[in-house]
């Protein structure tokens, strides 16, 4: 069974496959992120908070759709 954390980087993975590889993915979750208030994603994603990440996610995506 996976964790919970496995859970959320799979969702961010399919989230974000159109336009990344997946090792800019995990970049991308090590690196703090301004629409994070500079906090990295994984830690976000470690402490509970996975729901607040995807968030964030779609919010890259729909600026990037702009």
């Amino acid at each position: 069974m996976a964790s919970h954390t496995e859970s959320f980087i799979r969702q961010i993975q399919d989230l974000f496959g159109d336009i990344y590889a997946a090792d800019e993915v995990k970049l991308w979750l090590d690196t703090p992120q301004g629409v994070l208030e500079n906090k990295r994603p994984i830690d976000l994603i470690k402490s509970g908070h996975g729901d607040t990440v995807i968030k964030a996610v779609n919010e890259v995506l729909d600026n990037i759709a702009l």
